[in-house]
């Protein structure tokens, strides 16, 4: 091999070694606790699509923190969602269930979705789903203003939406 055909081939086995494997995400944060992710808590509104959002969270008391987030458009309940940040033995997991109209749920009857938190630092908290396809990145950048981030893979690249949400009175 020549020299550039052998500095490529480590810069790449370096690159893959160094991203978590495709169906694979990154391990939970086993030292984390809900006082790493408490700044979530709060009253959110911001917008998204013509439409109205809001996020509620409680502030951690036992071993959770529980959240509430609906969309609104046009007058009408679009979807929700209710949530919880448990602590668990492998540190904080956020749980996520869906809900249409009527709260008809999204998922299967105990179908709520897993995201535990990978990482953390000050007013920044990312949760990724088991398989590394999806993940949920919360940060308060102050007082007043938070923004949630959605990762998804999509045909071997990653797709974001971002919600901007400001604190309610």
């Amino acid at each position: 091999m020549t020299r550039l055909r052998i500095l490529t081939f480590v810069a790449l086995m370096t690159a893959l070694a160094a991203a978590p494997a495709l169906g694979q995400g990154r391990a939970p944060l086993r030292t984390a606790a809900l006082r790493d992710v408490a700044f979530i808590a709060g009253r959110w509104s911001g917008e998204m699509g013509g439409g109205a959002t809001q996020e509620w969270w409680s502030a951690p008391e036992g071993d959770g923190m529980l959240g509430m987030f609906r969309y609104v458009k046009g007058g009408k309940g679009v979807f929700y969602e209710l949530m919880s940040i448990d602590q668990t033995a492998e540190g904080p997991v956020l749980r996520l269930r869906h809900f249409g109209p009527g709260l008809v749920a999204w998922e299967e009857k105990d179908g709520a979705t897993s995201w535990p938190l990978v990482e953390t630092r000050a007013n920044r908290a990312v949760f990724e789903m088991p398989d590394g396809r999806k993940r949920l990145t919360y940060h308060r950048a102050s007082e007043r203003a938070m923004t949630i981030t959605l990762e998804e893979m999509e045909n071997g690249s990653w797709t974001s939406q971002l919600f901007e949400l400001t604190a309610e009175p």
